[in-house]
């Protein structure tokens, strides 16, 4: 189980040539380049004597692998970029058989695994990544080595620039080629029912030198189904998850407005009970909603609540018990939301309180009641603010928190003419400004059973057209697609 010598051009895979073919802009495209220019030579220092201390503690290392820096560290682990010193030496042709065989060195990326990581939890992730094997745009397993109680996975190092060097600067093609790369290694990831948990530009190594992505750090993943799948025993007033769309059932089959949940008629939920307080005390208004404990000795709600703070969705932050993979591509509609408003982080809240909060500034207080009261929650708020929402839609918020993104793919902006408020209107509804913020809005739809899978994503017509500058408007390679792409 062994990494192929893969042309750079098609996944990113770093192969470093002889020095008579030594390439300047290939090691300008080095991911750590970035990095080692701001250390001081203290910290170069350190960093070696503990890659030489990994090196001691894990004598499987020596002979096979040689640490040559260090890409990052985390909760859980650190990440070491290595060389592989035996590549030739074994049959990697199940990786890439299409590859060319290329001199030099092949750098691997070597991450080791603290020992405060539980047993389960380190099983659990080398299982995923080798399940992930062959799938494209993902961080497959190469390698893996244990000694005592130290544990060492071994994945293909690809190059990639930092998210915070060309968020701001990211053009509509960049963004086609990022999600696309995104979507694909989370469609991968989601057909073996597997819930990332962690989607985060830190964990999609992206290269923009060649537009191509790879989603790594399955440290927090989740398996789901199984027998107790079919099991399903909880209070939510979403629909039954099931295998069928990512996690959740048929759709078409269960319709999850708030106004049909009516005491015992609605559909395909046997146990629906009539006495659902989050529902009832939606209803109430004003002085007639009840109060709550101050010290509530009542047990807590226990949910997985991985995740990084300000990709979270709302289900997570609610603690609802049956999460499916929908909350992952929340998380990547937030990474789209950083892009096309040029704010990162744009959430960045302490706790789920403040997270709530952010996130009802953008959709209003309604709409988060009925987002918590499907989940069995009640959300109150003293905050008047939020009675009103400050942006008709998402097509609206982003034009104002970042107004250049009109200017710079509008036809002609810089003309002797300048185009009228109305024509850059008529413009905007068939653009590819448009279609991206649609895009968005698939990600981010707070009721889970609604949000779009990665798979409906890629089918997008922002992935599936091409824009006619000419024409002023999007021709797309497929038709059928005309919904009105301007309400949240």
């Amino acid at each position: 189980m062994r990494v192929q010598d893969e042309d750079d051009d098609e996944d990113g895979l770093e192969v470093e040539p002889e020095e008579d073919e030594q390439d300047d802009e290939d090691e300008a495209a080095s991911s750590s380049e970035h990095e080692q220019d701001s250390r001081s030579e203290g910290e170069i220092q350190a960093i070696g004597h503990e890659m030489d201390g990994v090196e001691r503690s894990v004598p499987g290392l020596l002979g096979k692998y040689h640490l040559v820096d260090r890409l990052g560290e985390g909760t859980f682990s650190s990440v070491y970029k290595a060389v592989d010193l035996h590549h030739e030496s074994f049959d990697n042709s199940s990786w890439q058989p299409q590859a060319q065989a290329r001199r030099g060195k092949v750098y691997v990326a070597v991450k080791r695994i603290y020992v405060t990581s539980s047993p389960s939890r380190i099983l659990n992730e080398l299982e995923i990544l080798h399940d992930l094997r062959g799938a494209r745009n993902v961080a497959y397993l190469v390698d893996a080595i244990r000694h005592e109680d130290q544990v060492v996975a071994v994945m293909p190092f690809n190059r990639h620039q930092d998210f915070r060097t060309y968020y701001r600067t990211a053009t509509l093609p960049l963004l086609r080629s990022y999600f696309s790369c995104l979507f694909r290694a989370l469609a991968a990831t989601h057909n073996l029912q597997i819930i990332h948990r962690d989607v985060k530009p830190a964990n999609f190594l992206f290269d923009i030198t060649t537009g191509q992505g790879i989603l790594c750090d399955y440290g927090l993943a989740q398996k789901i189904g199984g027998d107790e799948w079919f099991e399903w025993k909880s209070d939510c007033l979403h629909s039954l998850p099931g295998p069928s769309w990512g996690g959740v059932a048929d759709r078409k089959r269960v319709q999850n407005k708030l106004e049909r949940l009516v005491p015992g008629t609605c559909p395909g939920l046997s146990f629906y009970k009539s006495w659902r307080p989050a529902l009832q005390v939606m209803q109430l208004k004003g002085k007639q909603r009840p109060g709550y404990l101050k010290e509530d000795r009542r047990p807590s709600v226990r949910a997985n609540r991985a995740g990084t703070r300000g990709f979270r969705a709302p289900e997570v932050l609610l603690k609802c018990p049956d999460q499916t993979v929908a909350l992952d591509i929340w998380s990547a509609g937030i990474i789209l939301l950083c892009f096309l408003t040029r704010r990162f982080p744009f959430f960045n809240s302490n706790d789920d309180t403040e997270a709530l909060a952010e996130i009802t500034a953008i959709f209003g207080r309604r709409k988060m009641e009925r987002c918590a009261a499907l989940h069995n929650r009640t959300f109150e708020t003293n905050i008047r603010e939020y009675d009103t929402v400050a942006h008709a839609n998402l097509h609206s918020l982003v034009r104002e928190l970042n107004p250049p993104i009109i200017v710079e793919n509008s036809p002609d902006p810089y003309g002797p003419i300048p185009p009228s408020d109305e024509s850059v209107a008529e413009w905007y509804q068939g653009s590819e400004v448009s279609q991206v913020v649609d895009l968005m809005k698939r990600c981010l739809e707070l009721d889970c059973t609604k949000r779009w899978t990665a798979q409906e994503c890629l089918e997008h017509p922002f992935f599936r057209g091409t824009y006619d500058l000419g024409l002023g408007r999007t021709v797309f390679r497929e038709s059928g697609y005309e919904e009105n792409m301007t309400s949240v």
